[in-house]
C-alpha cells in the first residue's frame, strides 16, 4: 500500500504542466462555478477552485431582518507553474481570495494580473431551510483585467 502510495506521489511529482489552459472562462466572462468546483482561466496557467462558503447570514426570503446579511466565499487562485525546480517538476503556488456579496465588504479580489469578483450566491436562504443544512451553494464571478495596473502600495 505504501510503495503504491510512493509511486502515485513521485509519477505525480514528474508530470509537466500543460504550458497553458484551454477549455476553462477567458476575462470578461461571467461564469458559475459550484461548491468544491473549479475552472480554468484560459491561455494562462491559473485554476480558480471554489472551496468553501465561510458564513451565509443573508436575511432568508419570507422573513423580515434588521440587516440585509452576507454570504462570504473562500476561493483558491491556483498557479501551475512548470520549470521552477527543474525541467520536468511542477510548482503548485496557491493564493486565497475571500469575497462577500454585501456591496461594504470586499467583493473583488486582485490576483497575479487579474481581479476576481463575486456576482452573486445561490441559492438565497428561505424561511424553510433548516439552519446547518449546507445547501448546494453556486457562485457566480467574473475575471477581468484591470485598465491600468493597480498601486498596491497605497496612495502617495
Amino acid at each position: 500500500m505504501r510503495l503504491t502510495l510512493v509511486i502515485c506521489v513521485l509519477l505525480a511529482g514528474c508530470a509537466a504542466a500543460p504550458s497553458t489552459i484551454t477549455g476553462g472562462i477567458n476575462p470578461g466572462e461571467e461564469f458559475r462555478l459550484a461548491l468544491g468546483g473549479h475552472i480554468g482561466l484560459n491561455n494562462t496557467q491559473y485554476v480558480i477552485v471554489f472551496e468553501e462558503v465561510l458564513e451565509d447570514s443573508r436575511c432568508a426570503r419570507g422573513t423580515t431582518c434588521v440587516w440585509e446579511g452576507n454570504a462570504r466565499i473562500k476561493l483558491i487562485l491556483r498557479e501551475f507553474a512548470a520549470g521552477y525546480m527543474g525541467p520536468n517538476t511542477v510548482e503548485v503556488l496557491d493564493s486565497y481570495a475571500e469575497l462577500n456579496t454585501h456591496p461594504g465588504q470586499p467583493q473583488k479580489e486582485r490576483f497575479a494580473d487579474y481581479v476576481i469578483e463575486l456576482r452573486g450566491l445561490e441559492p438565497y436562504p428561505s424561511a424553510d431551510t433548516q439552519n446547518g443544512s449546507s445547501p448546494a451553494y453556486v457562485a457566480t464571478l467574473i475575471v477581468n483585467r484591470p485598465a491600468t495596473p493597480q498601486n498596491t502600495q497605497g496612495s502617495q
